[in-house]
């Protein structure tokens, strides 16, 4: 028998040990522990068959792999290789159901790449949407199959099992659902869902996710569903109330209607919530008229939680709406939300927009104390000088005031944080912010006047680092509002950045905010919302407007102490012109106009002099005539317009300043004109 070296035997092939070192290399590139490699003995497109296991259990979920390999390769420019794949191969992995790979060795350089065959596809369905008339398809091997690609086959195998167990799960119970119509839904995250699924979220966690400010989320969850989903009033309910937060108001109006048509299903109180809610969207769209909306809000008014959140509502637009300042009027508004706050049956949401409310007109309030308070100073030490003692004691008061209001505008925060009534939390971050910012506009243009010899006013703070935290915690508002999709408080938050902005003269900053601001008021359907923003770009903020109130006020001083000046330069010529003049003592009477002093005027001119003065009153015209028969000079006080009853009366008591400045000048130029002069020049008033 010959040698074993001498007989004839099969030979190996390259391309065999080639096959063998890929396979043993791809083998040893996946862990016992997560993943099962199965072999294919038979090869009909598929070189391993291969199963996952998650926390030590086999799921049943698996993946698919065809091997390809090459000694060497010129690569390409990119630095990818390439390889040519029959179009029969790709159908076959296609057809069964399971995430498919390719791998591809290069011996030369013993490295292994792979490609997913549905990012294969998609390339394929760019390139030629016909890519199935051709017998084979290039496909560039660029990703290199290191420990990473290993973890993400893992976890598209994990998702993509997921997804067909729920897939299955479903389809299995489609004839048993209530809804026929309802449908399988599956997302492009894999994600499957059932109409069914998404009805009952809705219905069940909506109203919840409502409170929570969650609204996008609501909007988003019924975006999953088909086109035709089954729906109920709860369910229509709970989605306009999310598109009505949203800023959505013509979708919410349509929900509403879907919810009305079946509100029969709903109980009494939701029912009254769809009232007001689908009433205040007509009515911001100008579809009902404000008398029509306001006898659908008072019919709702009540003790229940609709009642006093519609209460709130009312409260606020009647106060806002009336835009006077009438200290009545805020009285009554503190006092009704003073009454929702303390009611018994206030949810903890409700009450707590009621204290953000009170605290922001507490705020303004605070702020025109301010003002009040300085001007009062002015006037006074315009009188009698600088007063230490006065000013600290006002300045404690101020101080005091506003520590009380920040702290309890502080503790409204930590309640609404510890309730997670994170829409109300940023509510009062805006709105402290606002108060803090108006208090500085004020305070730059209103201060005392006059300097205390030794105590020099304090230097002006710098106040960039309270500005910056002011424009951190703006941006964190936005963030969440976004998140909740709650676009009118958007709109408000830039509103007041834009005012900081503009304020600190950053135009650039202040210009790109503006156009945001205009680019979310055009996708709302609230005109109020446009008109605000139109006014705030033009002149419309807060600094703006306080200057040229205040350029109003003392421009109106300039000209009320010009016409004083000019009033007392003209009075003055008048008795010098009268000085010169000879007066005739004879057929007259004299009288005392208090408190400029004496004048005479003919006899005949008497019904004249009673004109001028305004003297209408029949007793009183008779008792200066009989003092005039009695040769006695009577008195009447010019402040008096008109002139009832003879005497000093109240005498200086009611100086009112310019106003009987202008009466009393209007009285002694017309008795200059009729030559009714003034006599005894050293008893003059």
């Amino acid at each position: 028998m010959r040698d074993i070296d001498d007989i004839h035997l099969p030979k190996s092939s390259s391309n065999e040990e080639q096959e063998t070192v890929s396979r043993k290399k791809f083998e040893s590139l996946f862990d016992e522990k997560r993943f099962i490699l199965k072999g294919e003995v038979i090869d009909n497109g598929i070189d391993y068959r291969c199963e996952i296991i998650h926390n030590s259990q086999k799921l049943g979920f698996g993946f698919n792999f065809q091997l390809k390999s090459k000694g060497t390769a010129d690569g390409n420019a990119d630095g990818s290789y390439s390889k040519s794949i029959e179009t029969s191969n790709i159908e076959y992995l296609i057809n069964n159901g399971q995430p498919a790979f390719y791998g591809f060795y290069l011996a030369d350089e013993d490295k292994f790449y792979y490609e997913y065959l549905n990012y294969f596809l998609g390339l394929l369905n760019k390139k030629n949407p016909d890519w199935e008339e051709q017998l084979s398809h290039t496909l560039r091997f660029s990703k290199l199959m290191d420990s990473k690609a290993v973890d993400e086959i893992y976890s598209i195998a994990l998702n993509h099992g997921k997804m067909m167990r729920g897939l299955n799960s479903r389809l299995a119970t489609l004839p048993s659902l209530v809804h026929s119509s309802d449908k399988v839904v599956i997302g492009l995250n894999q994600h499957v869902m059932d109409d069914s699924e998404i009805r009952k979220i809705v219905e069940v966690i909506g109203f919840e996710l409502i409170n929570e400010g969650r609204w996008k989320d609501i909007i988003h969850i019924h975006k999953q569903a088909s086109g035709n989903i089954a729906t109920t009033a709860k369910y229509n309910f709970a989605l306009g109330l999310a598109n009505y937060y949203n800023g959505n108001l013509f979708d919410a109006l349509s929900f509403f209607k879907s919810a009305k048509l079946k509100s029969e299903e709903l109980p009494e109180y939701l029912t009254n919530y769809l009232v007001y809610f689908d009433s205040a969207i007509k009515y911001a769209l100008t579809l009902i008229s404000q008398e029509d909306f306001e006898k659908i809000v008072r019919s709702l008014q009540g003790e229940d939680e609709l009642g006093l959140y519609v209460r709130l509502e009312k409260a606020r637009y009647d106060y806002v709406s009336s835009g006077d300042g009438d200290d009545v009027k805020y009285e009554q508004f503190k006092k009704e939300l003073q009454s929702i706050i303390s009611h018994p049956n206030s949810s903890g949401s409700i009450r707590q927009m009621a204290k953000c409310e009170l605290l922001l007109h507490e705020g303004y309030e605070f702020n025109f104390n301010y003002i009040q308070e300085v001007l009062a100073i002015n006037h006074r030490e315009e009188q009698t000088g600088p007063d230490v003692t006065v000013r600290l004691a006002a300045a404690n008061l101020l101080i005091n005031s506003r520590n009380l209001w920040s702290k309890q505008m502080q503790e409204l925060q930590q309640e609404s944080i510890s309730d997670k009534n994170f829409f109300t939390y940023y509510c009062t971050i805006f709105n402290h912010i606002r108060i803090e910012y108006q208090f500085d506009v004020y305070s730059r243009y209103i201060n005392v006047e006059k300097e205390i010899p030794n105590h020099p006013l304090p230097p002006s703070s710098d106040k960039k680092a309270k500005y910056d935290s002011m424009f951190s915690l703006l941006e964190k508002a936005v963030i969440y509002f976004a998140h909740v999709g709650h676009t009118e408080n958007i709109i408000i938050v830039l509103s007041i950045r834009y005012e900081l902005e503009h304020y600190l003269n950053r135009k650039e900053d202040a210009s790109i905010t503006m156009v945001e601001l205009e680019r979310l008021t055009a996708t709302t359907d609230s005109g109020a919302l446009k008109e605000k923003i139109g006014s705030l770009k033009n002149g419309g903020t807060t600094h703006e407007r306080f200057k040229d109130f205040i350029s109003g006020i003392l421009g109106k001083a300039d000209a009320e102490r010009e016409e004083y000046n000019r009033m007392i330069e003209d009075m003055k010529r008048m008795d010098d012109e009268e000085r010169r003049n000879s007066q005739s003592s004879k057929n007259v009477y004299t009288i005392q106009l208090f408190p400029i002093g004496y004048f005479q005027f003919p006899i005949d001119g008497t019904e004249e002099a009673f004109k001028i003065l305004n003297i209408g009153n029949n007793a009183t015209r008779s008792t200066i005539l009989n003092m005039f028969s009695q040769n006695v000079v009577p008195t009447v006080n010019i402040y008096h317009n008109p002139i009832m009853v003879e005497g000093y009366v109240d005498g200086n008591n009611v100086e009112q300043g310019l106003v009987n400045l202008r009466r009393i000048y209007e009285v002694r130029k017309a008795f200059f004109k009729m030559k009714f002069y003034r006599i005894d020049f050293t008893r003059n008033g």
